[in-house]
């Protein structure tokens, strides 16, 4: 498990108060940005974000700290890129219906056998899912 000093990165939300009109808008921002908005979006956690990234929660705690990774971790920055896209897919599918968007990322998926959410976050499987959005 985790020791309990690190329970607040884990449960810690990101809180953007940016707003969301379309695809458009996101283009205009840094790659970080767009990420934290993201997650701000489906209300995802940090330690999400990390395990999506392929990274460990403290190297996601701050701006500073994943804009830093990303520039060292090709990996990673490859696998923020293709969450993003992802993320593009779904604002493309459920426009301006961010209760669509979450309701989808939560609800069982037959072509998934899971919801979208834990295949994103538990199993690893964003290009099954940006292939899924793309398809719609």
């Amino acid at each position: 498990m985790y020791s309990s000093a690190l329970e607040p990165i884990f449960k810690t939300k990101f809180s953007m108060s940016a707003q969301l009109d379309n695809c458009k808008t996101m283009a205009t921002l840094s790659t970080i940005s767009r990420l934290l908005l993201a997650c701000d979006h489906l209300d995802l956690y940090r330690a999400e974000l990390a395990r999506i990234l392929g990274l460990q929660c403290p190297q996601v705690s701050d701006e500073a700290s994943l804009d830093q990774i990303l520039a060292q971790n090709s990996n990673a920055a490859y696998r923020a890129e293709r969450f993003l896209l992802f993320f593009e897919a779904l604002l493309e599918t459920f426009p301006q219906d961010n209760v669509r968007q979450i309701n989808w990322m939560r609800r069982q998926h037959a072509a998934l056998g899971n919801t979208p959410l834990l295949a994103l976050v538990d199993e690893g499987r964003l290009e099954e899912l940006i292939e899924l959005l793309q398809r719609s």
